[in-house]
């Protein structure tokens, strides 16, 4: 039989455990505040431009206003650090591309490691590089391209927009899978790159199809393939190297999210989903597609699988050009 005290000794237990907090206070659904976007590049890049299409549905289908913000410098290094010193609470997620999985062997300390600092959430988009080359060049095609390269007298040259940057990278690998001869010329930015394959002081070299685009459709240059395994919505009458007489070729650029290490598996899940269901929506897909990106939208371990595979292309092409991390 329970006395008097006994009961106000039980009304005061369960008192101090009804206050102790995440016990019989449940805890606040996620999310409950807004979440920060970091997107370690400049506004009006193409991370920027993903992240502001599909920011606002995002918000919609998560339910809770999405932050973006822009952290840049050293080829993303510096957002990526930054949002590696967040709280894995899952207020927090990084909105990165490609260049994490060129980054280890291009940076002696890039300020942090993916895989240690990051739990992969999901592959957002793609959008593959242009093999563009110039007008006077006898080749429309890939095919044409390697026997143009077989038989002239002349030596081809391809441009980027500076060493170990991106389309310098892309054209190595190219390089090694095609065995055509060529060599590099960098110049200080894609666009001076474009001005020097329109003016043929080189022949050839990969671009975005924002500014392939146009230059192409007004015969300044010709596109002869995509570097994806699909056709792009946006040039969809191009082939792609695959296709086109280089089997498994796959290279492009990927933008993806990222959630510091240690999050909560539920808010890892509540996030990939979410953004699934907004990249499945017409509208973000319209306008994605509009400015040449293919929606993806992969679970976290398919993703993982993806940033692996890419670590191992890129460290070889760079390890082959004997470039020096700085």
């Amino acid at each position: 039989m329970t006395t008097k005290k006994g009961w106000i000794f039980v009304a005061l237990a369960l008192s101090m455990t009804a206050s102790a907090p995440g016990i019989a206070n449940p805890a606040s659904p996620y999310p409950s505040k807004p979440i920060k976007m970091i997107v370690p590049f400049a506004p009006g890049g193409s991370n920027d431009m993903v992240a502001r299409i599909v920011g606002p549905k995002f918000s919609e289908v998560i339910g809770a206003p999405v932050i973006i913000e822009n952290k840049s410098g050293a080829g993303g290094a510096v957002g990526a650090a930054y949002a590696a010193q967040a709280p894995n609470d899952g207020y927090t997620i990084l909105m990165h591309s490609t260049t994490v999985t060129m980054q280890p062997w291009l940076m002696k300390n890039p300020g942090y490691e993916l895989f240690k600092d990051f739990d992969p959430v999901t592959r957002m988009t793609t959008t593959p590089f242009t093999l563009v080359v110039s007008s006077p060049v006898g080749a429309n095609n890939y095919k044409e391209l390697a026997k143009y390269a077989k038989d002239s007298k002349k030596e081809l040259f391809f441009g980027s927009a500076g060493t170990a940057s991106s389309p310098h990278l892309v054209a190595e690998y190219f390089k090694s899978k095609s065995a055509i001869d060529m060599e590099h010329v960098p110049y200080k930015g894609n666009g001076p790159m474009m001005v020097a394959l329109m003016s043929n002081e080189i022949q050839l070299g990969f671009d975005t199809i924002h500014s392939s685009k146009p230059m192409a459709e007004s015969g300044r240059i010709k596109i002869l393939a995509v570097t994806s395994l699909n056709r792009n919505n946006n040039i969809p009458d191009v082939p792609t190297l695959d296709e086109s007489g280089l089997p498994g070729f796959d290279v492009g650029v990927w933008q993806g999210v990222f959630m510091p290490k240690g999050a909560d598996p539920a808010k890892i899940d509540k996030v990939q989903k979410a953004m699934a269901k907004t990249l499945q929506d017409p509208d973000v897909v319209q306008k994605l597609n509009a400015n040449g990106f293919d929606v993806i939208a992969s679970t976290p371990s398919d993703f993982a699988s993806k940033i692996k595979a890419d670590m191992q292309v890129w460290s070889k092409v760079i390890k082959d050009i004997g470039y020096k991390p700085e």
